[in-house]
């Protein structure tokens, strides 16, 4: 999800010629929107998002492209690969959907401020 806010970085670092890998956890939703809603709500948000090939969306735009299905296909020989090119990179890393990623306990903070949380304690 955030790279899907936030990834026209990727065309600056593109027009700059940037070697930069982007490395996208790609999980087909906004993990911590999702984690977070079914922490503070206690059941599941009520949408549901589709994959999204950001490794082709690269390719679309002249930089390099790839997939990532399994641990260990990131490698040196890789990466060095990517980096002589001179051009920016995205790892379109696939991860399991329901294995909530960790975000320093913003989902906590968020639920502490909130006036769900004082109107629960009332």
């Amino acid at each position: 999800g955030g790279m899907q806010m936030v990834g026209m970085e990727a065309l600056v670092a593109l027009r700059e010629r940037l070697p930069i890998v982007f490395a996208v956890f790609n999980d087909a939703r906004y993990n911590m929107v999702y984690h977070g809603y079914k922490q503070v709500f206690g059941r599941e948000a009520p949408w549901d998002t589709s994959w999204v090939d950001f490794a082709g969306w690269a390719r679309s735009m002249g930089m390099a492209g790839i997939k990532i299905h399994h641990p260990g296909e990131i490698t040196r020989r890789l990466l060095d690969t990517l980096f002589e090119a001179r051009v920016p990179a995205i790892l379109d890393i696939r991860i399991d959907r329901d294995v909530r990623m960790k975000g320093g306990g913003r989902n906590e903070a968020l639920s502490h401020m909130s006036m769900l949380s004082k109107a629960g304690a009332s």
